[in-house]
């Protein structure tokens, strides 16, 4: 799933964040809500990418990602390499669960990589079947707290029974996100490290991650380069940010960025400065 402009910036749509609890902390990042009563509002907000996945279950108005119209009920969003334009129009009453990169198989009957950038409902074939009704139940609780609970209850024995697989790739997961620059982000040096080839490293990163390493790690890198275009001094140039971010000059570092957050650098720079 596609990580969220932070709660104070969406304190407007009546964005709230719950973490959950430390059983399901290994593969959820936390729960979320967003709920707006507004027949006239319509906004646009953008959903950068952090690699993960979520659920989204939908109690009022469509929800537009990319143009597409999500109506009431629940649908899986796949892990995101770009990032995705989020329209809210009308009322709003929206409960989500932001998946940790590679926890998505525990869910689904394919491989991430065929949900990439994609939504699927919770009621399509290749979802686990024991998804399909849970927008309906969760309609029928009558706070934001109680739904979580039941989510939590219904997640965990799911992901426990996937865990040691899903556990496989987690020693690379981390080491991608806690690397800032190139070194040591092989895909051999990655296989090494948790005893597979190359080819078979390869494969899982696209059944669990949804895409291959290479890519995952030039998304987890946006987001330091998000962070730092946020807090550094404007006078700071792209070629001084690119050094900091471990990119081998500006030009690699204008074309990464570009390619998951659809503009530059720059342009995110004065988009900032603006508001």
């Amino acid at each position: 799933m596609s990580q969220m402009t932070n709660q104070t910036q969406l304190a407007h749509l009546g964005f709230s964040r719950y973490q959950p609890s430390a059983a399901l902390a290994p593969w959820v990042d936390w729960f979320w809500q967003i709920e707006r009563i507004d027949s006239h509002y319509n906004q646009v907000e953008y959903m950068h990418p952090e690699g993960g996945s979520g659920i989204i279950f939908n109690f009022a108005d469509p929800l537009l990602f990319n143009s597409s119209r999500h109506h009431y009920g629940g649908i899986i969003n796949g892990p995101a390499s770009k990032t995705t334009q989020f329209q809210i129009t009308g009322t709003v009453n929206a409960l989500g669960i932001r998946f940790k990169p590679g926890a998505l198989p525990a869910l689904i009957n394919m491989p991430a990589s065929e949900l990439t950038n994609f939504s699927l409902s919770l009621t399509e074939p290749k979802v686990a079947p024991e998804l399909n009704n849970w927008a309906e139940q969760l309609s029928n609780l009558t706070n934001t707290l109680t739904k979580i609970q039941w989510l939590e209850q219904k997640l965990l024995p799911l992901f426990v029974s996937h865990s040691q697989k899903l556990a496989k790739l987690t020693p690379a997961i981390q080491l991608i996100c806690q690397q800032n620059d190139n070194d040591g982000l092989a895909p051999n040096l990655l296989a090494e490290k948790i005893n597979l080839s190359q080819r078979q490293f390869e494969r899982l990163c696209l059944e669990q991650l949804g895409m291959s390493a290479k890519k995952f790690s030039g998304v987890r890198r946006t987001i330091a380069a998000r962070k730092c275009l946020r807090e550094s001094n404007p006078a700071t140039s792209l070629t001084e940010l690119a050094m900091m971010l471990g990119f081998y000059d500006q030009a690699h570092f204008i074309h990464q960025f570009k390619q998951v957050i659809g503009i530059t650098p720059g342009q995110f720079r004065d988009k900032i400065n603006k508001q």
